[in-house]
């Protein structure tokens, strides 16, 4: 007679191992993800440091994508998982999202054109 034994992780025994396995990998890369977004933003940088830099955030990014699919399709409670790793997500949704800068930069010119318009109401007035 054989019996069967549930695993007691929601996600199953493989699943749990594979996230237990590269959880310190992920962490480091996700420090070195954030160190790479801080140095292009804030420092000057050469062209092909930028570059080598920007694909270094981009190699990080793809490894990023592949562990979260791999734990995606080992993951016996697909909606559990995706919850469970909301930073991943957002992680990886980052990148996507960098065209939002652009809208930093509006930000600024509309509010570069109200403080024109207040100072020239300013100056009219004296």
């Amino acid at each position: 007679m054989s019996e069967k034994v549930e695993s007691r992780e929601p996600n199953g025994a493989r699943y749990e191992q594979v996230r237990s396995a590269l959880d310190i990998p992920m962490i480091l890369l996700a420090i070195a993800l954030a160190a790479v977004l801080i140095v292009q933003y804030f420092f000057e940088l050469s062209e092909s440091a930028d570059r080598w830099l920007t694909i270094v955030g981009w190699l990080i990014w793809g490894l990023f994508v592949a562990e979260f699919v791999l734990l995606y399709v080992l993951a016996d409670n697909k909606a559990t998982m995706v919850r469970s790793h909301k930073l991943d997500l957002f992680l990886i949704v980052l990148p996507m999202l960098r065209p939002l800068r652009a809208l930093r930069v509006l930000r600024v010119f509309a509010g570069l054109s109200a403080s024109g318009m207040l100072a020239r109401r300013v100056l009219r007035r004296r």
